[in-house]
């Protein structure tokens, strides 16, 4: 099994509003890019590694897994994990960013 975990944080986050709502949105719209995103890198022999993926919603964070027992072997190789973080990161920041546009 391979996991990883992206979490927000900030006074944005910690207010007790109804950014709540805006930032699920953000935070769905986020994993369900990511989730395809590494499944488009996922290299295909059986198939299995690809179907894997899948993510799930915190309230403050997203949670990447899968759970085909060679995942961290060819992430060794292959990496998709280790280039897709960093690109959902700067999404989730600019979805984010699109909310905080919104509120003012």
């Amino acid at each position: 099994m391979y996991s990883y975990n992206i979490k927000t944080n900030g006074p944005l986050f910690k207010q007790g509003n109804d950014v709540k709502d805006l930032i699920k949105e953000a935070l769905e719209d986020t994993a369900s890019w990511g989730q395809n995103r590494l499944k488009d890198r996922s290299p295909v022999r059986t198939g299995t590694l690809k179907a894997g993926w899948y993510t799930s919603l915190g309230k403050s964070s997203i949670r990447i897994d899968n759970l085909f027992p060679y995942t961290q072997y060819v992430e060794k190789k292959v990496e998709m994990v280790y280039k897709t973080i960093p690109e959902m990161e700067s999404r989730l920041k600019g979805n984010v960013n699109k909310i905080i546009g919104k509120l003012k």
